[in-house]
């Protein structure tokens, strides 16, 4: 039963990472509309 803290850190940098990818997709929409 090994539990890794990196897991946890990859959550955070995918979190800020699909954070960044909704804005930009959020921008692109205002931009369009």
């Amino acid at each position: 039963m090994f539990y890794l803290p990196q897991k946890r850190a990859f959550t955070l940098a995918e979190v800020l990472v699909t954070l960044g990818i909704v804005g930009l997709i959020q921008l692109y929409h205002r931009l369009i509309k």
